[in-house]
């Protein structure tokens, strides 16, 4: 497989799961902001800074704006300027279909196309007026419609392991930036402090953010701040855990490089050996935010490394116009 390829296939999912992440962040926000009572600025500025906009938002649209609930929906939604944006992800995870239509399937890029025309219909447009919940639903539905047919209609080879490579690396990254929200919106957890209703309210919307509840409750847990974090970072069981993705990133990259020595695997080795063996006390006595921090950034290190790695060596990005979130 050629680069380009590879590296448009790796997009593709990432971008998908982005728009993905934006949309389901946004509809929990959103009905958050309603039922909690809490003040709008406490309930919006960290969906802002979870999405890595908080410095391009603010200067779009002034600091004020961090507290205006329509505002921070425009822009996630609508911005060509928010590289996390809804319409963002759609476009260039269309562009990098279109540049592997040789390489995806039929329904899938059917599925993607047909999605990206509606939303820049009047009637994409009428429905976000109308009803966010069902806008922001259909984007969440149409991620997972492409994973489904990625699953069923596309051989199980080098561009299929490139885009589960995506997905699992953009996935943990967004549930270790939504897990430190927390910290953005109310600082330090300390272990066995009786919490207040309000940080109550937040652990049970991070667990909606990350499509978690059913799964937590089903371990019978309290609904605490040390068992919301345990379960989102070691959970080796639900797909969207941090431990669970970042093992079965692991995985395909191990099937992508072979038996080549490649800085992207020693980088996600690190990585998961950061991640520990699911001492949440022991993170919490730490300091949360500070683990969280230094995670994100060494999953920033592993996407680099891939690029190294698959994507560099030929690279094609200014004449095939392939495009990342980086650039």
């Amino acid at each position: 497989m050629i680069s380009r390829v590879a590296e448009s296939c790796f997009w593709m999912q990432r971008y998908l799961a982005r728009m993905e992440s934006t949309a389901h962040l946004l509809s929990t926000t959103h009905a958050f902001a309603m039922d909690s009572g809490i003040p709008p600025l406490l309930a919006w500025r960290p969906l802002v800074v979870v999405s890595g906009e908080l410095e391009g938002f603010t200067e779009r649209l002034g600091e004020e704006a961090l507290g205006d609930a329509e505002k921070v929906e425009q822009d996630m939604t609508w911005s060509e300027d928010n590289a996390a944006s809804i319409v963002t992800c759609v476009r260039w995870a269309r562009e990098n279909a279109r540049q592997t239509r040789e390489t995806i399937s039929r329904e899938m890029w059917d599925q993607l196309n047909s999605f990206w025309v509606w939303m820049r219909s009047a009637d994409g447009r009428r429905i976000f007026d109308d009803d966010r919940t069902d806008f922001y639903r259909r984007c969440e539905q149409t991620a997972q419609l492409l994973r489904g047919a990625s699953e069923d209609t596309l051989l199980h080879e080098e561009a299929y392991d490139f885009m589960r490579l995506g997905l699992f690396l953009e996935r943990a990254g967004q549930t270790l930036r939504v897990l430190d929200v927390k910290y953005h919106a109310l600082g330090p957890t300390r272990s066995g402090d009786r919490e207040s209703a309000i940080e109550f309210a937040q652990w049970a919307e991070i667990l909606r953010c990350c499509c978690a509840s059913e799964s937590f409750f089903k371990r019978r847990f309290s609904l605490t701040g040390p068992r919301v974090a345990g379960f989102l970072l070691f959970d080796r069981a639900f797909p969207r855990s941090a431990a669970f993705c970042l093992e079965r990133a692991s995985s395909v990259l191990e099937r992508i490089a072979g038996d080549r020595p490649v800085l992207s695997a020693q980088k996600l080795e690190n990585l998961n050996r950061e991640l520990g063996d699911g001492d949440i006390s022991g993170w919490i006595r730490d300091g949360l935010h500070d683990r969280l921090t230094d995670l994100i950034g060494l999953s920033a290190e592993v996407c680099d490394a891939v690029h190294a790695d698959f994507f560099a060596a030929h690279d094609f990005r200014e004449v095939f116009g392939v495009h990342s979130l980086e650039e």
